[in-house]
C-alpha cells in the first residue's frame, strides 16, 4: 500500500490509517474512544476523513488544537 498525500476530502479506511499513522487498528479505536480522533462507523466498518489525518498531525507538530 502507498499513500503519498493524505487528501483532505478523501475517506480512508481503518487499514489505511492504520498504515498512514504506522499504528495498529486497536491503537486507533483507543484514540478515537478516548475522543482523540475523529472517525465513523459505515456498517461494521471504521471511515475517517482526511482533514481529520492532517489535523491530528497538526495537533502533534505543533501542540495546538485546530
Amino acid at each position: 500500500m502507498e499513500i503519498k498525500e493524505i487528501k483532505p476530502n478523501q475517506v480512508y479506511s481503518l487499514k489505511e490509517v492504520s498504515y498512514i499513522l504506522a499504528l495498529s487498528p486497536r491503537t486507533i479505536y483507543k484514540l478515537i474512544k478516548k475522543g482523540g480522533f475523529k472517525g465513523w462507523k459505515a456498517g461494521k466498518q471504521w471511515r475517517f476523513l482526511g482533514r481529520d489525518l492532517i489535523a491530528l498531525f497538526d495537533v502533534a507538530l505543533t501542540g495546538k488544537t485546530v
